[in-house]
């Protein structure tokens, strides 16, 4: 499974079954695209190549992190980047890109296809 090996990965443990299916059930909640992005991706050209889909789709997450959002609401310097809230912000972020990267890979058929709004 490929949650047990990001954990590996991640902790430099092997993890346990029940670890797996909690990661597997989060990673399963992140999985679906913003409706922003489905609709940004629909209105794109037909002849339009699914790199540059990907491109602009990962650009359009900005508006889902909490990096961004912690940003915005005025984090003070000093604690933008201390390890906690770098480390918590930047595991959410590759998170939320692995996620999107599988659905996103799941609908390039129907981008190579010319099948659009078919999500």
């Amino acid at each position: 499974m490929p949650e047990a090996l990001f954990w590996l990965l991640l902790t430099g443990e092997i993890p346990t079954e029940s670890q797996v299916q909690a990661l597997s059930k989060d990673w399963a909640s992140r999985a679906a695209l913003p409706s922003h992005v489905v609709t940004m991706l629909n209105n794109f050209p037909s002849n339009l190549h699914p790199m540059s889909q990907l491109v602009c789709a990962v650009a359009a997450l900005n508006s889902e992190s909490k990096f961004a959002k912690a940003y915005t609401e005025g984090i003070h310097k000093s604690k933008y980047w201390e390890v906690s809230h770098l480390f918590q912000h930047l595991v959410e972020a590759f998170l939320m890109l692995l996620c999107v990267l599988n659905a996103f890979l799941v609908l390039i058929p129907a981008f190579v296809s010319n099948q659009r709004n078919c999500r």
